[in-house]
Formats: C-alpha cells, structure tokens, sequence
C-alpha cells in the first residue's frame, strides 16, 4: 500500500522513464499508459473494484486517486482503521492480478479478485481486537 500510495510501484511508465524497457502501454486494457492512476482508478477493473468495494463497505465515494480515499474516509476513526486494511488488501490483490496477468499469462476476472479481497481482509481484520460495534460491523461485512 506504502509503496502505491506513494507512487513507487514499478509500472511500465516508470520502468520507461529509468530506461529498462521500450513502451509503456498497459499490459491488461494495451490501449493507455500504466501508471499508477490508470491502475488503480482510471481503468474500467479498477473503476468495478472500487464500486464493489463501495457497495460491500456501504459507502459513497467519488475518487480518482489513493490520496482522495483517504481523505474521502469521513467516519469514526476505527471504522477508517478497518477500511484502511481492506484497501491495502486491494492494492495489493490488483498489483498481484496485474502481476500474474504480466508474468503467468493469466486472464483475470474483477470477480475472482475481489472475491479474494474480501475472503483475506475477513479473516485478518476477524482476529484483531475492536471495540464491539466495530468487532460486529467486520463480522457483518
């Protein structure tokens, strides 16, 4: 998450900007630069992701980058804790299917990520300890 939110992920655009390879076409969509905000918000999986992450947390958010989630977070500190995690596990699961798509040749679905997003952010956040109507909300997601 660190290193999205800061705009250190190896993308194809940075890659090129360091002279390691010769385009920097996006290896999933082949038709936009790869860069972080591309990735993460401005293309078409990324954009279902988000709107399933809106629907299963009961949320309303209009974001274009990582910094506007965080500052679009408006709700009790420990709910924003929670959310945090969930979204790092995203970051992460999206990089990991662009990884796979890039390296295994795999066809990734926007279903079967998120499915995962939520199966491990369930079972990291179940064994932390929260306040009970925190501990209950995660057991509602």
């Amino acid at each position: 998450m660190w290193l999205a939110y800061q705009d250190r992920l190896k993308t194809k655009q940075k890659l090129l900007n360091m002279g390691m390879i010769e385009d920097n076409i996006c290896p999933i969509c082949c038709t936009q630069t790869e860069t972080k905000d591309h990735f993460f918000f401005s293309y078409e999986f990324s954009r279902q992701y988000i709107d399933m992450l809106r629907q299963w947390l009961k949320v309303m958010w209009n974001v274009r980058s990582l910094k506007d989630l965080y500052r679009k977070c408006c709700m009790p500190r420990s709910k924003v804790k929670v959310i945090e995690a969930i979204l790092g596990n995203l970051v992460y699961a999206i990089w990991r299917a662009r990884n796979e798509v890039v390296w295994l040749k795999q066809v990734i679905t926007v279903r079967r990520v998120f499915v995962t997003v939520k199966q491990e952010s369930k079972l990291r956040l179940s064994h932390l300890s929260w306040s009970r109507p925190i501990h209950n909300w995660v057991k509602e997601l």
